[in-house]
Parts: structure tokens; C-alpha cells; sequence
């Protein structure tokens, strides 16, 4: 992590698979992505074979987050924090 920007840099070489859930599928600013890389990863530390990075990035404003393995799932988060969102402070992120 670049301690001035905060900013994340990761580098894959070898074959590499990146996975996001589909468009919408997440809260309103909420990211989730998954990478698999079979050869070189390079980020914190130094990984050489198989390599899986999941990462969910929330904003600051959220109150209180739900990770949720599969649409089902969402929708029983959803209606159980109802007011949480109408109040904009509730965000759903559906795993990669």
C-alpha cells in the first residue's frame, strides 16, 4: 500500500483470473472482486504457484455491511436492515 495515497498495487504474472459479481449486483458503491493467479503474484509479500485475493472495498459512510454468499442471501439481508437502507447507512456486497 502506497502510505501517501493509500492506493493498493498488486502484480500477477502467469495466468491470471479476475471475478466480479455482475453490474448492480452490490450495493451502491460497494466493490468486490476475487484474483486467482497460477505463477507469480507480487504485493505485500511474494507468492510463487497458486495465489487467491479477495478484496471488498466499502465506504467510509456504511454503518453496518453484509457479506452475503449468493443472491438469496442478499435479498434476506435486504429486508431484515430495510430502514438501515432507506437511511442510505446499510451496504450488500454479493461475494465473487
Amino acid at each position: 500500500m502506497d502510505p501517501d495515497t493509500g492506493a493498493v498495487t498488486t502484480r500477477h504474472f502467469g495466468y491470471t483470473v479476475v471475478t466480479a459479481p455482475p453490474s448492480g449486483a452490490s450495493g451502491a458503491g460497494v466493490e468486490a472482486r476475487e484474483v486467482e493467479t497460477i505463477g507469480v503474484r507480487i504485493a505485500d509479500g511474494f507468492a510463487l504457484g497458486y495465489a487467491r485475493e479477495r478484496r471488498l472495498a466499502v465506504p467510509g459512510d456504511c454503518r453496518l455491511v453484509f457479506v452475503v454468499r449468493d443472491p438469496a442471501q442478499m435479498a434476506w439481508a435486504t429486508a431484515r436492515a430495510a430502514e438501515l437502507q432507506e437511511r442510505g447507512e446499510l451496504c450488500v456486497a454479493l461475494e465473487p
